[in-house]
């Protein structure tokens, strides 16, 4: 288990429309190496990580209107390793780098129904600040020391608005304003606002339910865009529904993206544009439930993270995304025995400067299988995980790589001798299955857990 701990305390009341939460949780392991290799003659050394949350909410529930303020603070820590840009183009074992951040967030929110409940209001402010701080000593490529500090402030306000028109109608709105703030250590000071509105029509006809919405945007930087989505339920019996969407997309780059230049900020990138759409069947019978869709996914302007020259980068529009697939999804209800199950198929290509390729660490085919059994006081549970092979790239020598498919198995039970008391166990990599997920880097073998909570 790699000596993991993980620990909460969470404490709950309440009185006359008042009421309070608060919790705790620590959590810390010592982690494996991401490099597969040492430095010099060191053996490899465990990459930990260690994290400390709190978060409290307290609030006040009036027949009229309810209201509540929550605060939510964490603090982590982690070390990573290096890459071996200049010789094998792999991860290298590391024992000096850790980054540290610490996360903070207070919100207000007033829930306030009107109209006999026909319209809903819920008014949302919130705060955030994240300070962030990396030391790095490169010794596999011989930069040295680095380090760096970056803070970010979020200030958010939120509505939300739904209005019952009648049985078969409802309209949804709201409205969103941000201001963000970023300051770092490799020289910008500075932040961006933008806003933007929505509303959503949802409806029903018979036995077919539709929604029709939109957004608009406005981003200081790059001035408004406007996305909609459309979605259609249809039941076709008691048993089959058919189903399908298609919508648009919009995503501004962070301003980490644009103009941290630590990082390979790019203040000359533009949004990513998306669209994708999905149709499916589905049949339930209360015993079977299986479902099977076609989905197809287009973005241009995707943004990435472009080495020239390493270990330096920079973030570029690189060109398109598509994905397309079928996913077939399955599940059983037999008295106690329950399985869930899933498969799909996705072609993901990226096109780069005319030059269409897999894309990266997106594999064509994945499964997954879940079976429980429930006892009188418990359950046990066996999970099985597919993951086929995957496109990956050595950056030392732009040369592709392929990731080998594999599979995980996990098992697992729970029991509760008593209402307020469950012990679990569970084991994870089962069969200890060495694996990727990115080139030359770890992945956890075979690992236990034990857990108990106990309520009082």
């Amino acid at each position: 288990s790699y000596n993991s701990r993980e620990g909460s305390i969470h404490l709950n009341g309440g009185k006359d429309g008042y009421h309070f939460s608060l919790t705790t949780e620590h959590a810390s392991t010592d982690g494996i190496s991401a490099g597969e290799e040492p430095n010099g003659t060191n053996p490899l050394e465990d990459d930990g990580s260690s994290s400390r949350s709190f978060n409290a909410k307290v609030g006040y529930d009036h027949k009229k209107f309810q209201t509540w303020l929550t605060y939510n603070s964490n603090n982590s820590r982690y070390d990573f390793d290096d890459d071996d840009y200049f010789v094998h183009g792999r991860a290298t074992d590391n024992p000096y780098n850790q980054q540290w951040t610490e996360l903070e967030t207070i919100s207000w929110v007033i829930d306030l129904p009107l109209l006999n409940d026909k319209w809903n209001n819920q008014f949302q402010l919130s705060s955030t600040n994240n300070e962030y701080e990396t030391y790095a000593n490169d010794l596999a490529n011989g930069f040295g020391v680095s380090e760096y500090v970056s803070e970010t402030d979020r200030e958010t306000f939120e509505y939300q608005g739904s209005y019952k028109l009648d049985k078969d109608n409802v309209l949804q709105f709201g409205t969103e304003h941000i201001d963000e703030k970023l300051d770092t250590s490799s020289g910008f000071d500075g932040g961006i606002r933008q806003y933007g509105w929505y509303g959503q029509w949802l409806v029903t006809l018979g036995s077919a339910d539709f929604s029709v919405g939109g957004r608009s945007n406005f981003h200081e930087e790059f001035d408004q865009h406007n996305t909609y989505r459309i979605t259609a339920n249809l039941r076709l019996t008691d048993k089959f529904r058919l189903k399908g969407s298609h919508g648009t997309g919009f995503k501004a780059p962070s301003l980490f993206d644009m103009y941290d230049v630590a990082f390979g900020g790019n203040p000359d990138l533009e949004p990513e544009k998306s669209s994708g759409s999905e149709i499916g069947i589905s049949f339930e019978d209360g015993t079977y439930n299986t479902s099977v869709t076609y989905f197809d996914q287009h973005t241009e302007d995707l943004i990435r993270w472009i080495p020239s020259p390493l270990p330096s980068g920079t973030m570029e529009n690189v060109g398109e995304a598509d994905s397309r697939g079928v996913e077939l999804a399955l599940g059983i209800i037999l008295g106690d025995f329950e399985l869930e199950g899933s498969l799909t198929w996705m072609d993901a290509t990226e096109t780069n400067n005319g030059v269409t390729d897999d894309r990266l660490r997106v594999p064509s085919r994945t499964a997954n299988l879940l079976a429980n059994y429930n006892l009188s006081k418990g359950k046990v549970w066996a999970q099985a995980q597919y993951r086929g092979d995957r496109r990956d790239m050595n950056f030392a020598t732009y040369t592709d790589v392929t990731l080998d498919a594999y599979w995980l198995y996990n098992i697992g039970l729970s029991y509760e001798p008593t209402n307020n008391l469950t012990v679990s166990a569970r084991i994870d990599n089962l069969t200890d299955t060495d694996y990727e997920e990115v080139y030359s880097y770890g992945t956890p073998g075979r690992t236990g857990t034990v857990a108990v909570d106990w309520r009082f």
